[in-house]
């Protein structure tokens, strides 16, 4: 089992690297977390599009399919599934707002005292 470094040994093997010239930049310590989060992300989305298009597909085959039952089933939690997602995407766009909303509101005022 490997022993974590600290960030405070992690900095000073990095900034050897860096005086070695074997690193020209730093790394950014969120980088892998970032990527890897959005990657999740992509790949839900295409397993609820996956989904989406073989319900349809059941769907338009109609009662006379043997497992109709059962996926209908799974159209209600694909809709689950997918009211989840639009809340969160209303989630992130009320972020963004309270993100921006500041910003605007210094910019306004900077556009009153000019």
């Amino acid at each position: 089992m490997t022993k974590r470094l600290s960030t405070k040994q992690y900095n000073l093997i990095h900034s050897h690297y860096i005086h070695l010239g074997l690193s020209h930049t730093p790394l950014n310590m969120n980088h892998y977390a970032n990527k890897k989060s959005a990657l999740e992300s992509m790949l839900d989305m295409a397993l609820l599009m996956a989904n989406a298009s073989q319900l349809k597909a059941v769907l338009e085959q109609g009662p006379k399919f043997t497992l109709y039952s059962s996926l209908n089933m799974l159209l209600h939690q694909t809709n689950i599934i997918s009211t989840t997602f639009l809340t969160e995407l209303q989630v992130i766009v009320l972020f963004l707002f309270l993100l921006f909303e500041p910003l605007l509101s210094v910019t306004a005022q900077w556009n009153i005292y000019r």
